[in-house]
């Protein structure tokens, strides 16, 4: 038997904010940039990258270090 199934739904408050200023910008209420208008998901992309890449930079170092104690590992052997 299998546990309760979640579904997550809805809209996150980067893209409700977005839809509120590009409303508000092609009523003419605002007078900003497309850039400002559209600020919050490019910052929502721009953390989902940093977190993609710090993901990466771990996992490439804990490879890395890895392969280092392995070097190590059979360097102890070879001596022995």
């Amino acid at each position: 038997m299998e546990g309760p199934q979640v579904k997550a739904s809805g809209v996150s408050s980067a893209t409700l904010l977005t839809i509120v200023f590009v409303v508000l910008k092609l009523t003419g209420v605002i007078a900003w940039s497309w850039w400002l208008v559209l600020s919050p998901t490019l910052v929502s992309i721009a953390v989902a990258l940093l977190v993609l890449l710090g993901f990466g930079a771990v996992l490439l170092w804990g490879n890395l270090d890895d392969r280092k104690y392995a070097r190590v590992r059979q360097a102890k052997k070879v001596t022995k």
